[in-house]
């Protein structure tokens, strides 16, 4: 079986209780502060973990919920699964079937998500000078594992929003010209 792309919010909850056992608080906190750009819906760790307890995956003992053997397991074979290539961009389902008429609201939506996509890019370029400074702070400047694989990840993200928020620029540059052009008259 292959994984999405994506992970869900599901493989998110049951990671991060893999990672460290935690309150329903704590998972939330955690879930927010790793995968806030997700868009996760506010109710995903209240959602997940009965069911993952359902499945087996994860236990509660008293107020903490932590991984079970089979949780740990269920992890694992997911990150080693390989993954499908990304589903096509939604903008590309729309632009297969945008007629003229349509172009404004289209390039609005463009213009909308390119700043989205810059508010994200800040927020995880911010992120990744914050991890940097803390970083330094630590004696020796030694960081542990989890550490060290966390200023990979916002690395990532930073680097991919700054790719998404281009990729928007060149997309609404290119529609601007097509509506100017269309305005004209020209086919």
């Amino acid at each position: 079986m292959r994984r999405t792309a994506r992970i869900t919010p599901r493989m998110a909850v049951l990671g991060l209780v893999v990672q460290e056992p935690g309150t329903v608080a704590d998972i939330y906190r955690r879930l927010t502060d790793r995968f806030g750009a997700a868009g996760f819906p506010r109710n995903s760790v209240h959602k997940n973990l009965p069911s993952l307890a359902r499945d087996g995956h994860v236990r509660l003992v008293e107020d903490r919920y932590e991984a079970r053997p089979e949780g740990v397991a269920e992890i694992r074979e997911w990150l080693r699964r390989p993954s499908l290539p990304a589903i096509p961009d939604t903008l590309e389902g729309i632009l297969a079937f945008v007629e003229r008429e349509d172009l404004p609201a289209v390039l609005h939506m463009v213009r909308e998500d390119e700043r989205a996509s810059r508010a994200a890019c800040d927020l995880a370029h911010g992120g990744v000078l914050t991890h940097k400074r803390l970083l330094r702070r630590l004696p020796g400047g030694k960081a542990t594992w989890r550490e060290r694989v966390w200023m990979v990840e916002l690395e990532y993200q930073a680097k991919r929003w700054l790719n998404r928020t281009e990729e928007l620029a060149l997309l609404g540059d290119k529609l601007e010209y097509l509506l100017k052009d269309t305005a004209t008259g020209e086919e």
